[in-house]
């Protein structure tokens, strides 16, 4: 696949992903998220300037993210020490 961009991911056919480990379901929520960030509806350049409710807020929005994986995104990808996925 080479670089992990949202246009290489939408390129992958089911069965590339399924071989990969992707379930049905990880595979819709892996496409919509590349969607998203390939509009432009989700630009995770700008997460970085927003609090830590508001980014979440924005994360959330997204099929397939929840909470505990918003709070990972703000924890490791935005290193805000004040994150902390919640049931950890």
């Amino acid at each position: 696949m080479g670089a992990v961009t949202p246009e290489a991911v939408l390129s992958l056919d089911d069965a590339t992903l399924k071989e990969i480990g992707f379930s049905r379901q990880k595979t819709s929520y892996v496409r919509g998220l590349a969607r998203e960030i390939a509009s432009g509806e989700l630009d995770l350049e700008e997460l970085a300037f927003l609090d830590n409710d508001e980014a979440r807020k924005r994360l959330i929005r997204v099929r397939g993210i929840g909470g505990w994986t918003a709070d990972t995104y703000l924890l490791f990808a935005l290193r805000r020490q004040d994150a902390w996925p919640s049931g950890d």
